[in-house]
């Protein structure tokens, strides 16, 4: 979602160590986002009214980047992708999050001492000082969830370039279970909804956790969608379609035109293949094999009579 240039490269091992050593100062572990190996989390995906699957994390292991201590947590998307993020506290102020890489980005996600209507800046881009990403905690709240009755944290996201508003998400984190719900959309656009169905924590579990290995159910999916991920990215975005109930005959296209309505690249143009569902993936260049630069674009399906329109963001 978020990106900035790093000028190196991270090269560590993988080691079977606590998260802190004797000679560090030990951070109180934050209710609101558990952080310890072995805790996960299974999330129900919907999307267009439909369950389309589920996404897993894991947190499997700790290990020391650039002198300080990170948690790795395990990603397992709904679409078959592995991806990891690395999560340190610092101190009792932040919850930092990171990717795997040269070009990972380096954010401050969740602001521990925040206080209601408090804002931060959670990440600038780099190479250009206009795109920002600003986090607030909204409001504060109570309920029971698993049996129990919890605290809730109410945090709104949002990314800025030129002051002007790109996208917005809404996440939820309870007390003891870490991050429970996320909401999201801009000016109409489709987005998934994640929820929390189950969870193992501190070796306890929560609603309907499952195994790591366990395979996606079949899942209930609409008849035609259109979604990227990730959004925003850098370098390559998937674009998944599903177009089931349409003739084998129909024509498809995808294109993707910029902000003042120009057509930048046809991504995809060609009859519906057999199994009626594939994925395209897009390198974020124009039909000159060019670089197109950071910025809002849309990407645009059309299938017989049906349209569906999905905004999209590259991150320089």
């Amino acid at each position: 979602m978020k990106k900035i240039i790093a000028s190196w490269v991270i090269i560590f091992p993988l080691f079977n160590t606590p998260l802190f050593s004797q000679n560090q100062t030990i951070v109180e572990p934050w209710p609101f986002y558990p952080l310890q190996r072995g805790d996960f989390w299974r999330y129900q995906i919907s999307f267009l009214g439909g369950v389309y699957g589920y996404d897993r994390e894991t947190i499997v292991d700790s290990l020391m980047i650039e002198g300080k201590w990170f948690w790795k947590k395990r990603f397992q998307g709904y679409t078959g992708g592995k991806d990891s993020t690395f999560l340190r506290q610092e101190d009792s102020t932040y919850i930092i999050s990171r990717g795997l890489g040269q070009y990972s980005p380096i954010s401050r996600d969740f602001k521990i001492d925040a206080v209601n209507g408090e804002k931060w800046l959670v990440q600038i881009s780099s190479d250009d000082t206009t795109n920002k990403i600003w986090g607030k905690l909204d409001s504060t709240s109570q309920t029971e969830i698993f049996g129990k009755k919890r605290f809730r944290k109410h945090y709104r996201f949002w990314n800025e370039i030129n002051g002007r508003l790109q996208w917005t998400k809404f996440i939820t984190l309870a007390e003891g279970l870490g991050l429970i719900r996320i909401r999201g959309g801009d000016g109409g656009v489709d987005f998934q909804d994640v929820d929390l169905v189950g969870a193992i924590i501190d070796g306890k579990k929560y609603g309907e956790p499952v195994s790591v290995r366990e395979k996606t159910p079949n899942a209930v999916v609409p008849k035609i969608f259109l979604i990227n991920y990730p959004n925003p990215f850098t370098t390559t975005t998937m674009i998944e379609i599903n177009l089931n109930g349409l003739i084998s005959k129909e024509i498809v296209q995808l294109v993707a035109y910029n902000l003042t309505g120009q057509r930048v690249r046809t991504v995809y143009h060609d009859i519906l293949p057999p199994t009626q569902r594939f994925r395209i993936n897009w390198d974020g260049r124009d039909n000159f094999a060019r670089n197109l630069p950071s910025g809002t674009y849309f990407i645009q399906l059309r299938a017989g009579n049906f349209i569906q329109t999905q905004r999209i963001i590259i991150l320089r």
